[in-house]
C-alpha cells in the first residue's frame, strides 16, 4: 500500500512516498496518511480530509472569526495553490477553506421589514405627538435626498414627508423590539438589515462597474450603545453562517463608530444585485465572485489529482479565508 506524506510549511510543500507505512525523512510538520482521505466539514466549517489523534487545541483567527480546535488535516491555500496541511501549521497569511451545506444567497428582493429596521436604528422622539420617528443621523442634506429616493424604490409603502429635523413621517418600532427580532432573524433578513446600513453609511470600493469591497461607518450613538451585546451577536451570527463580515468599534473625529468591512463574495454579489435592481447604483461585476469561481475550480482539480471525492462541494457554499 502506498502512503502519501506531506510536509506543509508557509513557504513550500514536499511530497514523499513510502510503502508498508514506513517513510523516509522526518519533520515535526509531517502528515502521515494511513487511510483513504475523505472530504468533510468539521463543526467549525473547516474543510478537512482527516481527523488526527490529537487532544491539544490550536487557535487561529480570521478577522472576527476565531477557531480553536484539535489538530487535523485541513484543505489550505498558499502561494495561489491548494494543499493539505495540519491545522496547527496554519500561519498568518495562509488561506483555509470553509464549507457549509446551504445554498448561496441570491435573493430577488430585499426583505422590506428588516430593511426598514435597519433604517430605524436612529430615532427622534416627537414630544408633541409622543412618538418615535426615523431620523437620518449624520447625513448631509444632499445625501438625505438621495436616500429618500432609495427608500421609495425599495419600500414604497413607507411614504413620508420631510420635517425640518429630517425625520421620516412614520412611527417606528422601539429599538428594543427591533434588536429582539434581529436576534431571531434568518440570514436573508439580516442581509436586508445590513443592506440599509451599506446604502446609507457605506463606502463602496469600485473599479468601473465592478464592486470590489464595502466599508460601512455606522455612528455609534448612546442609544445604540445600550444594545452592544446584540450588535456583536448580530455580526457573530452572520459569520456563523459563513457570511463573513469584519467589524470593530473605533473612534473618529466626531465620536465612535462601528467600522464594518465586507469582502465576502456572496454578500457583495447580493448587495450588487440589489443596488442595480433598485437603480441605486449600477453594478455589473463582482470581481471577488470571479476569483472565487477560479479558486474553486482549481481546488476541485487538486482534489481530483489527489483522488479525493469533491462531490461534497456541489451546489453548496465554499469560502477561502486568510489567517491573521
Amino acid at each position: 500500500m502506498t502512503t502519501l506524506i506531506f510536509f506543509a510549511y508557509p513557504s513550500f510543500t514536499e511530497i514523499f512516498f513510502s510503502s508498508n507505512g514506513i517513510f523516509f525523512g522526518c519533520s515535526s510538520a509531517a502528515i502521515f496518511y494511513s487511510e483513504a482521505m475523505k472530504l468533510f466539514a468539521d463543526n467549525h466549517h473547516l474543510l478537512s480530509v482527516q481527523e488526527l489523534e490529537s487532544h491539544k487545541e490550536f487557535s487561529r483567527s480570521f478577522g472576527n472569526l476565531s477557531i480553536s480546535t484539535a489538530d487535523k488535516i485541513v484543505v489550505g491555500y498558499h502561494k495561489k495553490q491548494p494543499l493539505f496541511l495540519n491545522w496547527k501549521n496554519v500561519w498568518a497569511g495562509m488561506g483555509v477553506f470553509f464549507f457549509i451545506s446551504r445554498k448561496v444567497f441570491f435573493l430577488e428582493n430585499v426583505n422590506v421589514k428588516f430593511f426598514v429596521y435597519g433604517l430605524s436604528i436612529y430615532q427622534i422622539f416627537d414630544e408633541n405627538q409622543g412618538k418615535n420617528f426615523v431620523w437620518f443621523y449624520k447625513i448631509s442634506q444632499e445625501r438625505k435626498n438621495f436616500l429618500m429616493k432609495s427608500v421609495e424604490k425599495i419600500a414604497p409603502e413607507y411614504s413620508f414627508q420631510q420635517e425640518p429635523s429630517f425625520s421620516l413621517q412614520w412611527k417606528t418600532d422601539d429599538l428594543k423590539s427591533i434588536f429582539a427580532e434581529l436576534e431571531n432573524a434568518d440570514g436573508a433578513e439580516k442581509l436586508s438589515f445590513l443592506f440599509w446600513l451599506a446604502v446609507a453609511y457605506g463606502k463602496r470600493d469600485t473599479k468601473g462597474d465592478s464592486l470590489l469591497a464595502l466599508k460601512i461607518f455606522v455612528p455609534y450613538t448612546m442609544e445604540i450603545r445600550r444594545f452592544e451585546d446584540q450588535i456583536k451577536n448580530f455580526f457573530k451570527s452572520l459569520n456563523d453562517e459563513l457570511l463573513i463580515v469584519t467589524y470593530d468599534f473605533v473612534k473618529d473625529g466626531f465620536g465612535e463608530i462601528i467600522q464594518v468591512s465586507i469582502t465576502d463574495w456572496e454578500i457583495l454579489s447580493q448587495f450588487g444585485k440589489w443596488l442595480s435592481d433598485y437603480q441605486i447604483e449600477n453594478v455589473s461585476q463582482i470581481t471577488r465572485k470571479e476569483t472565487h469561481a477560479r479558486v474553486k475550480s482549481q481546488l476541485i482539480s487538486f482534489l481530483e489529482t489527489e483522488k479525493v471525492d469533491s462531490s461534497l462541494l456541489d451546489g453548496w457554499v465554499l469560502k477561502l479565508l486568510e489567517a491573521d
